[in-house]
């Protein structure tokens, strides 16, 4: 079996420390697990991935602040992180806290469907679904 995870960092803060515990216990039974992250300095480990330099992360999350276009920017990560699952081919893409400029949200959703992927979805943040607030109380952006 493998797995790949993504994440907008890995093996700091709460959700990439979140992350590399699942990928230190799905390597302890014998899964494959990849993780793919978009911020933070590029790793050692060979499992875990970078989806581009930080200047190219940078320049993505500058622009998508100067469009508007809060999830649906950040074309070179997300061109390389579809391009990667589609050459792993993996069982499970378990999707963590996406935002802060690392994907896009809509294209890799869209892919994953259509490729048939099972797909898991850890709601660290509540933006997904409060139409970009990190929280639901007192958020009305999804009206």
């Amino acid at each position: 079996m493998k797995v790949i995870q993504v994440n907008v960092v890995a093996g700091t803060g709460s959700t990439g420390r979140i992350v590399m515990d699942i990928h230190a216990g799905l390597v302890q039974h014998g899964i494959r697990s990849i993780c793919y992250y978009g911020r933070g300095r590029r790793r050692t480990d060979p499992s875990l991935r970078k989806l581009a330099p930080e200047n190219v992360m940078k320049l993505q999350s500058l622009w998508q602040r100067i469009s508007g276009l809060a999830y649906a920017g950040c074309h070179v990560s997300t061109f390389n992180l579809l391009r990667a699952i589609a050459k792993e081919s993996p069982d499970v893409v378990h999707l963590h806290c996406i935002n802060g400029s690392t994907v896009n949200i809509y294209r890799l959703l869209r892919f994953l469907g259509r490729s048939n992927i099972r797909t898991v979805l850890t709601l660290h943040a509540e933006f997904m679904y409060t139409a970009g607030c990190g929280h639901a109380l007192d958020c009305d952006k999804w009206r």
